[in-house]
């Protein structure tokens, strides 16, 4: 891409606890990757501080809006997860930021 390129896309990866979403939609994991797959690329998140909880959605953005299909319920999933990290936190301020950012999810 050269200086006068203007960028009309990017990828955006948003972690979800897994149970979470696997229960909001009904399906497991590998059902979720079979139906969205060609959409979204789901991985388990692979950090210790996610135990193993945690998946995370990749998806491509080609406009001002997070671009992942309807039928997958994330943002309840995105908002558990925050929730849970944040009452495993031991900072102080820690609560707080994330509850913004759970809010922002579930609203946006």
């Amino acid at each position: 891409m050269d200086q006068g390129s203007v960028v009309t896309g990017y990828f955006v990866t948003v972690f979800v606890d897994r149970a979470t979403l696997e229960h909001d939609c009904g399906s497991s994991l590998a059902e979720l990757d079979h139906h969205f797959g060609d959409d979204v690329l789901l991985e388990i998140a692979e950090h210790t501080k996610f135990a193993g909880r945690a998946v995370s959605l990749t998806s491509e953005v080609l406009g001002p809006h997070i671009a992942l299909p309807k039928a997958l319920r994330w943002k309840a999933a995105a908002a558990s997860l925050a929730k849970q990290l944040m009452a495993e936190s031991t900072c102080v301020y820690g609560q707080y930021h994330n509850r913004w950012l759970a809010d922002r999810v579930l609203n946006g």
